[in-house]
């Protein structure tokens, strides 16, 4: 199961029953490579709220918040930034 909000977030199921306690599966958090002519890091909301500061990550480049972001500098132009997360022209 994975729900995408202002994080993403997994639910794990293992040998068909779902993982409970003290495990807290961080989809979210886990490093991914850019595509090759992606300029956009990652959003400016994980920098301090995120173990990889939103860069690089599920997290960073497909939550709510990261594809606003996305836009917003599209909408800008190509030297802008969204709150230092790291885009175009950081």
């Amino acid at each position: 199961y994975i729900t995408v909000g202002t994080g993403v977030g997994v639910g794990l199921v293992v040998n068909g029953k779902p993982v409970h306690g003290r495990m807290h599966p961080e989809g979210g958090h886990i490093p991914v490579q850019p595509l090759p002519h992606d300029a956009f890091a990652g959003y400016s909301w994980g920098k301090d709220k995120s173990p990889f500061q939103g860069i690089h990550t599920v997290e960073g480049i497909a939550s709510t918040v990261a594809l606003t972001e996305r836009v917003l500098l599209q909408d800008a132009g190509p030297h802008t930034t969204v709150g230092g997360g790291g885009g175009s022209g950081d």
